[in-house]
């Protein structure tokens, strides 16, 4: 699964967060609804990103893949059996650019981050750390 289109459909979101909260600054009041629900930027991230990157991970493999939130903002922890495995991440929301760092058995980081653009990316590491575990 190309992640590309993910990062571009986050990319608008951030965007049009931006552009409405300028908007309500300025003093300018809404014509119409807003079309950007007002979620954190924690939720936007995770709803068009990481859902559906774990998606697509869990129908691939056929494993039960989950996440957590990580410490700061666009931070996720993606776990195997309860064993964190990669660290997805979005330092910059609105360049909409998808990092991961890769995770050895003990949590430690074994690879250098690498710039994310195919879920199989994930899945060729995922072979090789069902191994170790």
């Amino acid at each position: 699964m190309n992640t590309q289109h993910l990062a571009r459909s986050l990319r608008e979101l951030v965007t049009k967060m931006e552009h409405d909260k300028r908007m309500v600054r300025r003093g300018i009041p809404y014509i119409h609804l807003p079309t950007v629900p007002r979620w954190s930027l924690s939720l936007v991230i995770c709803e068009t990103i990481v859902l559906p990157i774990v998606n697509e991970l869990c129908r691939d493999t056929g494993q039960i893949i989950t996440f957590q939130y990580g410490t700061t903002t666009g931070f996720f922890y993606l776990m195997l059996k309860s064993r964190k495995f990669a660290i997805l991440y979005i330092p910059n929301p609105a360049s909409g650019q998808i990092y991961i760092k890769f995770l050895n058995e003990k949590g430690a980081q074994c690879m250098p981050s690498r710039l994310l653009n195919d879920a199989d990316q994930i899945t060729d590491y995922l072979n090789i750390f069902n191994r170790l575990i």
